[in-house]
């Protein structure tokens, strides 16, 4: 399975990657991104949508797990 982390202290709030997978990303009461799994996972056939939220993030603050 692909997992994903997010630098919340670099997210600047703008949530372009709530609305591009909303299923992996919220925003936290402070208004920066979480992760709907804390682990990381990423659920199956989300990959692209994972791909589109990276893409059009900002701050750059989300990116594959290595």
């Amino acid at each position: 399975m692909k997992q994903i982390d997010v630098n919340s202290p670099a997210c600047i709030g703008a949530g372009m990657c709530t609305a591009a997978a909303p299923a992996v990303f919220d925003l936290g009461e402070d208004g920066l991104v979480v992760l709907n799994d804390p682990s990381g996972d990423v659920p199956d056939g989300m990959a692209e949508s994972v791909d589109n939220a990276i893409a059009v993030c900002p701050a750059q603050a989300i990116r594959w797990r290595e």
